[in-house]
């Protein structure tokens, strides 16, 4: 399965969000002043976490929108099998032992082989026990 995510390539920043479209300061260094982030009141480059990438593919491409946090658009989507899985719709992971959901990718598609990192990062995704939490889709 091929994942997108916000989260490599220089473009991850934790509490990171941006409006639809092309932003101009992605990658460009910035103060961190999110809450809870082990990087907060250093320079980072700016760009998108993973809930952030989400909600902001969902609204350059559809004018959807999904919400902040992996646990909103957990709200926000509805359960679905892995048969059931169309490009566009969401898988969750979360780490055992804390919260329910932390974490979301973009599901682009099915790949036979690893895809480069670029920008944003793309990877094949294979969900382990440990970690998933359920694929979702937009309602």
């Amino acid at each position: 399965m091929q994942f997108l995510g916000g989260g490599r390539g220089g473009m991850h920043a934790w509490g990171g969000k941006s409006a639809p479209g092309w932003n101009e300061e992605w990658n460009t260094p910035k103060l961190v002043t999110a809450a809870g982030s082990s990087s907060t009141g250093t320079i980072r480059p700016y760009g998108l976490d993973c809930s952030g990438f989400t909600e902001w593919v969902y609204q350059t491409a559809l004018g959807v929108t999904l919400y902040d946090g992996s646990w909103n658009q957990w709200d926000a989507t509805h359960a679905i099998s892995e048969d059931e899985l169309l490009p566009g719709d969401l898988g969750f992971m979360a780490v055992p032992g804390t919260v329910p959901v932390n974490h979301v990718l973009l599901y682009a598609g099915w790949a036979h082989s690893k895809a480069a990192y670029s920008n944003v990062s793309r990877f094949s995704f294979v969900f382990s026990p440990r970690f998933y939490a359920g694929l979702r889709q937009v309602v």
